[in-house]
């Protein structure tokens, strides 16, 4: 395709696609001598549906129903 890594690199950045080295040297990180692997986890994994926040209004609608009827005298 004629493109040079580093233009493959921009790309990739630009979505957001990040590449890590856990044997980069320099970083002053203890346990990470000898050349090791970092031990943490870097890859991480998050949790996006909406169901809990969507579950928590229903019963607060349902708190204010039953107060309401309460309030109004119709139960």
């Amino acid at each position: 395709m004629n493109i040079s890594p580093a233009k493959w690199m921009h790309y990739l950045s630009s979505v957001g696609v990040n590449f890590i080295n856990p044997y980069e040297e320099g970083w002053n990180i203890p346990g990470r001598e000898g050349g090791k692997p970092a031990q943490f986890n870097q890859i991480t994994a998050l949790d996006l549906t909406m169901s809990n926040v969507i579950a928590e209004y229903i019963q607060l609608m349902d708190k204010i129903e039953e107060l309401t009827g309460t309030i109004s005298g119709i139960t």
